[in-house]
């Protein structure tokens, strides 16, 4: 329990330091909620895979459609806001996608899934720090739950090394373009701001 306090505690101390818009709530909301219910389908009438659970799927779609009440949340419930944001960044990518990768025999499908997934989140949790532990985070209880649910399922796979430099490249490819698009979106603000302090004067009234 301690454990879980200072890592909440970690998480909200970096969460300070970066605004996180109101508009990455309804993104992952929207993709998550809807790749759950799409894929979900098409995995299982269209091309089906060996492992889907309509138990990870369905509780996925319930955590976006509490997402999307996160900013209405007052009083108490306030506090909560960072850490459920984070809570469902976890279980809607780094777990939800390890766990199939594990569950489907490391298909090569969900081996590009789980590049995507770590990509992802770097885009929503911009800080390096923040993002990777979250991913750890999610690949370990993801292996917890494979190990308690299907142990046979767990183990060590030599494609796992195979694909650790396109996980490398991945995290680099991700945090650049994060730190590249939060650059950008900070000098659009700040002209916004000056231009908004420092409004043009009317011709005509800067005569003497």
């Amino acid at each position: 329990m301690n454990l879980f306090l200072k890592i909440n505690k970690f998480f909200i101390k970096i969460s300070s330091q970066e605004k996180v818009d109101k508009y990455n709530y309804f993104a992952l909301a929207l993709a998550a909620g809807l790749g759950h219910i799409i894929f979900g389908l098409y995995w299982t009438y269209i091309d089906p895979q060996k492992y889907e659970s309509v138990f990870l799927r369905g509780t996925g779609i319930i955590a976006c459609l509490i997402l999307l009440t996160i900013l209405k949340w007052k009083g108490i419930f306030k506090k909560f806001v960072t850490p459920y944001w984070i809570f469902a960044v976890i279980y809607n990518l780094p777990f939800f996608y390890t766990v199939a990768l594990i569950r489907n025999d490391f298909s090569d499908i969900w081996y590009v899934a789980e590049a995507m997934m770590i990509f992802t989140v770097i885009l929503f949790l911009t800080h390096l720090v923040r993002s990777l532990l979250a991913i750890i985070i999610g690949i370990f209880f993801a292996i917890l739950f494979c190990y308690i649910t299907a142990p046979e399922t767990v183990y060590f796979s030599d494609d796992i090394i195979r694909h650790a430099p396109i996980y490398v490249l991945t995290i680099i490819a991700g945090y650049v373009f994060s730190l590249s698009n939060n650059k950008g979106l900070s000098i659009g603000r700040n002209k916004r701001t000056t231009k908004t302090k420092n409004p043009p004067i009317p011709r005509g009234l800067n005569r003497p």
